[in-house]
């Protein structure tokens, strides 16, 4: 009757609690076919949940576990500081590419006069050379004579920045040498692409110049072709020069 199966039930949940709450062998319900109610039914033993020796062995394992976290914690936290310098210095590199893209092609010398302002002449302290920060303070004109200066400047250093974060994000933590090379080979192809917008022509200091840093590194960082050997590094750059003309 429903009574009868009613009270089977019942007392298949009492057994399974006694066996989980007194360490002894658990049962496993299964249900009446005609309206799904439990019925106990004592099977073959399976695990014991509630086993004493759980507890004592998660305690045993918490310090491990939390020196693991706090590790992991301090490598990330390193690898984002490491990530924010990777972009600073990309800006500073964009500030010199910003030189390089305006004296190249007309043949001034890269390293002497100081920065300066193109139309007055004003020689650009320090303080107020600070790439990005600057040109967005000083509204794009000079201090000097209120010229303005071309956004180029700003979207140079902020590409650089931001390409040499992405080299930095995509090799850095597993080759840090490859991610080097990268950032210096995407420092050559932004220079070489401005030059290119304005003038129509790629000096042959990047292009030749290109070619011969890229042999060298090829050489010693072999992983940049997936060799581990310094000579198959080197003959897959050459090859790639043949190639690429």
């Amino acid at each position: 009757s429903v009574l009868e199966r009613q009270s089977d039930a019942t007392s298949a949940m009492h057994a399974l609690w006694l066996a989980q709450h007194e360490h002894s062998t658990p049962f496993t319900l299964s249900r009446d076919p005609y309206n799904g109610a439990p019925v106990g039914t004592p099977l073959l033993p399976s695990v014991n949940i509630a086993s004493p020796l759980r507890p004592g062995f998660t305690w045993a394992l918490a310090p491990v576990v939390g020196l693991v976290a706090s590790v992991n914690v301090f490598l990330l936290l390193g690898f984002v500081l490491t990530s924010f310098a990777m972009f600073a210095f990309g800006c500073c590199v964009g500030s010199f590419l910003n030189v390089c893209i305006y004296r190249m092609p007309i043949g001034k010398s890269i390293v002497s006069p100081p920065s300066h302002c193109p139309h007055c002449g004003y020689s650009i302290p320090f303080y107020l050379n600070i790439p990005l920060v600057t040109w967005l303070m000083l509204r794009g004109e000079c201090r000097n004579c209120r010229a303005p200066i071309s956004i180029r400047y700003f979207l140079v250093e902020l590409l650089t920045g931001l390409m040499f974060l992405g080299a930095w994000i995509g090799y850095g933590r597993e080759t840090p040498a490859v991610a080097l090379v990268y950032c210096i080979v995407i420092a050559g192809l932004i220079v070489a692409t401005f030059i290119d917008l304005e003038h129509f022509i790629i000096p042959d200091e990047i292009t030749i110049g290109g070619a011969v840093f890229g042999l060298v590194c090829s050489f010693v960082v072999p992983r940049l072709h997936e060799q581990s050997s310094h000579w198959k590094g080197l003959l897959f750059s050459a090859i790639g020069a043949v190639v690429g003309g």
